[in-house]
């Protein structure tokens, strides 16, 4: 037998730290991080066009493969921006930042915090991240007749798209026929939009009008990153918050730009989670 060439790729995350560490250096970062914003903020709203179409054609299997990848995409727009919101240059942050970028529970628990963070404390959306985080809850109380569960992050894909064998229902898994499916992704009643994609829509709206209005360029993000990386924010940092948005108001406002208080005060603004992902 014909002994097989090469090796193993490189780990992404490991390129993309490596990209990340060489654009610092060179005073390049808020850059190379602006097109990686824009560019996952398109693609979402691209991956939201093909979920209308799954949902209305009643594909709702897909139609939840797609959604979750949605929200991925928005995920690593916020992990992103915390590659500048944070310093990073203590060692190990910027490597976590980077494995989360590729990491599917970081990316999708991102996305559903910032869309549901809770009693508007830090503290509560942090604890809800770390909840999104957690891949397995097991049953411990056989007698429930309740199945282990996993993640949501992890469901969303998994169980849209893979055949699976299930132990707790003695059979095989076929996504087209999967319930969550058809509760999520097809609409209640004929022209209304279903709860994922009321979901999306809420969640990119604000990140759409951010990249309009100028949020995700390179100056633009140069100005956040000055203004919160000297803080480290965590879930007593509420008040610190609004003083750094604050702040940007004023300095976006001195600059004449197009990015207005509301684009500042969405949650994608609110709630930098980087706490969560450093402590994990």
């Amino acid at each position: 037998m014909r002994p097989r060439q090469g090796t193993r790729r490189p780990e992404n995350w490991k390129v993309l730290l490596h990209t990340c560490e060489t654009a610092r250096a060179n005073g390049q970062l808020s850059e190379f991080i602006a097109g990686g914003i824009s560019a996952s903020v398109l693609n979402a709203e691209s991956l939201a066009g093909d979920l209308t179409l799954l949902a209305a054609n009643k594909r709702s299997a897909a139609a939840q493969f797609i959604y979750a990848t949605c929200m991925e995409e928005m995920g690593k727009a916020f992990i992103l921006l915390d590659m500048l919101r944070a310093d990073c240059r203590p060692n190990g942050r910027l490597a976590r930042l980077c494995r989360a970028f590729y990491n599917h529970l970081n990316k999708y628990g991102y996305a559903m915090t910032v869309y549901t963070p809770g009693t508007g404390r830090m503290e509560d959306a942090l604890g809800l991240y770390e909840l999104e985080l957690i891949e397995y809850w097991p049953n411990r109380d056989p007698e429930s007749g309740e199945p282990d569960m996993v993640a949501d992050g992890s469901a969303h894909r998994e169980w849209a798209i893979y055949v699976d064998w299930v132990e707790f229902d003695g059979r095989w898994f076929f996504p087209p026929d999967s319930s969550l499916a058809k509760v999520l992704a097809e609409p209640l009643s004929p022209g209304m939009p279903s709860e994922v994609e009321e979901r999306v829509n809420e969640l990119l709206g604000p990140l759409l009008k951010a990249e309009t209005e100028g949020l995700f360029s390179a100056e633009s993000l140069q100005i956040i990153h000055e203004e919160f990386s000297p803080h480290y924010l965590s879930a007593t940092s509420d008040e610190r918050i609004r003083q750094i948005l604050k702040r940007l108001e004023e300095r976006f406002a001195q600059a004449g730009s197009r990015v207005t208080p509301q684009t500042l005060s969405a949650n994608f603004m609110r709630y930098p989670l980087y706490a969560a992902i450093f402590d994990e």
